[in-house]
């Protein structure tokens, strides 16, 4: 089963997308009034998919799909 659509979070320093869903929880609580369980069932409920950018290739590593 898979997303009809994902929402690629990028990093807002690096402008580009995290590679880690462990990354992407911290920057959740650092920048918004999230705590540990907040960030987590925001991530659970969104349709997420995490990539690395190899040279100037886009690699789709991690869906995580509600």
């Amino acid at each position: 089963m898979g997303c009809d659509e994902y929402y690629t979070p990028v990093h807002p320093d690096a402008e580009e997308p995290f590679t880690s869903l462990d990354d992407y929880k911290q920057i959740l609580i650092e920048e918004t009034e999230f705590d540990e369980e907040d960030a987590d069932y925001f991530i659970e409920t969104q349709d997420v998919e995490l990539r690395s950018v190899n040279g100037s290739e886009v690699v789709q590593i991690q869906e995580v799909c509600s």
